[in-house]
């Protein structure tokens, strides 16, 4: 319209990637919309070679909670561990290197380097447990409604993902109830939380009672003043 053009699309890759392209082309004659469709190949036999990890259990090192003792026994099991690593002098002191012996060199040296580091460090790790958010009611609907549309969902799934048909509409409607359910308990938290230690008071479960209390209410700020007495010593000896 306004007889402009302008590059938009664009395709990002690292130094070591670039060296595996073989050309980019823009096909300007293909109109399908205000943008060009843009091609380009690469020679997945010259990419470089990338560093999996395997999997496993979600743990971290709280580095600001550890004493200056354990800092340093872990920067003490560092040093022990590089001295066993070989440094790849010839490949790292090569300019503009092409040689593949080097770059393996390099890989197998950052992940020596890499192994002592995770090694020195694993017995300073916690496990970390995966926080869930709790939402009132969500035994009494929500529950059953989610149930149901994961039922729907996985055989959606097995079905191959159809866009249309039984399936399809299935795992829709059963999602849309679901979604609504867990709506209307985040609408009505207060009477809910209500509702529920009702029913913990009516049926003389004291210990879902009071579980339920101190989740709600641990937050709370303590009493600063007790009939005119202040001060946590105080008020304890009071």
């Amino acid at each position: 319209m306004h007889h402009t053009t302008a590059w938009l699309d664009h395709v990002i890759m690292s130094s070591s990637c670039f060296k595996s392209s073989l050309g980019m082309k823009v096909f300007y004659d293909l109109v399908t919309s205000d943008h060009r469709p843009v091609h380009f190949s690469l020679d997945m036999g010259e990419l470089p070679r990338s560093i999996t990890s395997t999997s496993e259990p979600t743990s971290k090192v709280q580095w600001d909670k550890l004493s200056s003792e354990d800092l340093l026994r872990y920067a003490q099991s560092v040093d022990l561990g590089l001295d066993t690593v070989c440094l790849p002098r010839g490949a790292l002191l090569c300019h503009g290197c092409e040689h593949n012996d080097h770059k393996r060199d390099i890989v197998q040296y950052y992940e020596a380097v890499h192994t002592v580091m995770r090694n020195s460090a694993r017995c300073h790790e916690r496990r970390t447990r995966r926080k869930f958010n709790v939402v009132a009611g969500w035994n009494d609907p929500v529950a059953d409604t989610r149930k149901v549309a994961r039922g729907d969902f996985l055989e959606w799934c097995r079905e191959g993902k159809p866009r249309n048909g039984p399936e399809n509409r299935l795992m829709c409607q059963s999602r849309a109830r679901f979604k609504y359910a867990l709506r209307a308990c985040r609408n009505n938290v207060a009477r809910l939380e209500a509702d529920s230690l009702g029913r913990s008071l009516v049926n003389k479960d004291s210990r879902n009672f009071w579980r339920a209390v101190k989740r709600k209410f641990s937050s709370a700020l303590s009493a600063s003043s007790v009939e005119g007495v202040s001060g946590s010593e105080n008020i304890s000896s009071f």
